[in-house]
């Protein structure tokens, strides 16, 4: 029988930070290879639910991120991608 080995990423390993111009401070997402699949399937391919995401930190950190055009939320989007080394299209097996 396989078991499911346990999470491994310690507190602060967890987040993705950035900064948005015009806004004091960092805010933080979590990294999406950490996601659970779960919370993968909700933001899906983008939209609402992925900009929902990205605003559930602090109220500043929505205020700011609901600011941002659609390129730079695409922007944004993307470097949250690179940093976890994995797109939303891919799968659980193309990763390894």
């Amino acid at each position: 029988m396989y078991e499911v080995p346990a999470k491994k990423a310690s507190k602060g390993q967890d987040r993705f930070q950035f900064s948005i111009p015009g806004s004091d401070g960092r805010f933080s997402v979590r990294k999406l290879k950490l996601l659970t699949v779960g919370v993968r399937d909700e933001i899906g391919d983008g939209g609402s639910p992925m900009l929902e995401f990205f605003c559930e930190g602090s109220a500043k950190q929505r205020e700011a991120v609901r600011g941002l055009n659609e390129e730079q939320f695409n922007d944004l989007v993307r470097a949250w991608q690179v940093d976890s080394g994995v797109t939303l299209g891919e799968s659980q097996a193309s990763e390894s």
